[in-house]
């Protein structure tokens, strides 16, 4: 929620303080801690899978914390994951127009409850089998061995101006930065250690990307809309970040430049019926190609696997909306 001091009216300038949290409505805390208890299926749910990892086929069994090849491999019994959030802001209002606001965040959270590593190595898989595990060729289960923080701001701007005889122009304008890191992880396996693995810690190389790079720390929008009595149009531009990813090989991370999009529409409104076409993606922007074999899949998939718009490149669009009531 967000709570703030009400703004002056009239053209005087005013600045209001503003806290962020996840607590509930009607309280002020700038700073909160929280926890979440393990969920029964992070506890008890069992289940196995075929996993293509580095061009091989191999069945994965997830499996609880109290399974014996989960603790052959170190697992412990879940706990509580805990946190510690810090946030504050400010609004700023210059004039009737015009409204900047700043948020900025601090997130810690201790013992993170996720899957863990893929324990399926060529020294894991003959571990297994001289276990008696004949039947699968790796294991996950998952743990708390894990510290992470997440720093950020979010800055965003509104300016309304008049454009014309009796158009309107609402430019608005948003940014974010968010940074995930690992500040904490367990090491390997006692079993594991002193041998040939391929694993450096209880995190394999998908999971450790996938927290700390696979979304793009930039990200941001500048959006116009322009209405003039029954006619009004719109023009959106995103930009998202580049970023890094080690999907779908689970082996190779590779990294994947920044992209900008366009959204354009254009519509009137008639007594009772509003009609509109548009674009999303106007100008048919795709994320890189991977090069890696297996994130391509020896090509037969072309994209960035976790791009963070999608690779479905434009999008056309008519839409039409009735009011039934005045």
């Amino acid at each position: 929620m967000a709570l703030s001091v009400p703004r002056h009216s009239g053209r005087s300038s005013s600045i209001a303080t503003r806290v962020t949290t996840s607590s509930s409505p009607g309280s002020v805390e700038p700073a909160s801690t929280g926890f979440r208890a393990p969920g029964l299926s992070q506890s008890y749910f069992s289940h196995t899978t075929t996993n293509v990892i580095g061009g091989q086929f191999i069945e994965v069994g997830n499996f609880p914390v109290d399974n014996r090849a989960s603790r052959i491999f170190g697992a412990k019994p879940l706990k509580e994951e805990t946190s510690v959030n810090l946030s504050a802001g400010f609004a700023f209002t210059p004039t009737d127009n015009f409204t900047f606001t700043v948020d900025v965040f601090n997130i810690k959270i201790n013992d993170r409850i996720l899957l863990g590593a893929t324990f399926g190595d060529t020294v894991s898989q003959r571990i297994l089998t001289d276990s008696g595990f004949s039947s699968i060729g790796a294991v996950q289960f998952f743990t708390n061995g894990l510290d992470t923080k997440t720093n950020g701001f979010d800055v965003t701007g509104e300016l309304r101006l008049p454009a014309g005889a009796s158009g309107t122009l609402n430019l608005t304008a948003a940014l974010n930065y968010t940074k995930n890191e690992i500040t904490r992880v367990d090491p390997l396996p006692l079993i594991l250690q002193g041998t040939a693995t391929d694993l450096t810690s209880i995190l394999d190389l998908v999971t450790e990307v996938g927290i700390e790079e696979e979304r793009p720390d930039w990200r941001g929008t500048f959006t116009a809309q322009y209405t003039n009595g029954r006619f009004h149009s719109l023009g959106r531009l995103s930009y998202y970040g580049g970023f890094a990813s080690a999907q779908p090989s689970f082996t190779d991370r590779e990294e994947y430049s920044g992209k900008t999009l366009f959204d354009a529409e254009i519509g009137y409104h008639f007594n009772q019926v509003n009609l509109s076409i548009g674009a999303r993606n106007l100008f048919d922007t795709y994320p890189d190609h991977p090069q890696a074999e297996f994130n391509n899949n020896d090509n037969t998939f072309p994209w960035a696997a976790a791009s963070p718009f999608g690779y479905n490149g434009r999008y056309l669009y008519a839409r039409a909306e009735m009011r039934l009531f005045q």
